[in-house]
């Protein structure tokens, strides 16, 4: 059955290497350019999975993951954070907030893939 994954990401290179990696999954690919596009788009059509940056110029992903933890209908969407920000104190937030996987940039897609799959095949 196909899903939706949401990629947020101010990056258009790290968009397009997503949708590239993840088109022949068969899932829908859907995409925001900072964090309240991101928020708008999760809302609008309720992802299956959220693929997060947490460094963009408007809202942090931090404080989309908040967000969404905490208004509409996306409270329990799986969100797989994908970023540089590696630091102890920003994995830990964002494990509080109950993130479903955290990839550190620079990634490899094969990471990236089995992430996805892991989390969306309830694995």
């Amino acid at each position: 059955m196909s899903k939706k994954i949401l990629t947020v990401d101010d990056s258009k290179v790290i968009r397009m290497m997503l949708k590239n990696a993840l088109k022949d999954t068969g899932h829908e690919i859907l995409e925001a350019t900072c964090g309240q596009e991101g928020i708008d788009r999760a809302e609008e059509c309720q992802p299956d999975l959220i693929m997060l940056d947490i460094t963009m110029p408007d809202l942090s992903g931090i404080e989309v993951l908040e967000h969404l933890r905490t208004n509409g209908r996306n409270a329990q969407t799986p969100v797989i954070m994908l970023t540089a920000e590696s630091d102890e104190k920003t994995v830990q937030k964002a494990s509080a907030l109950g993130v479903s996987g955290y990839i550190p940039k620079p990634f490899s897609i094969d990471k990236v893939m089995e992430a996805v799959s892991r989390t969306l095949n309830g694995a």
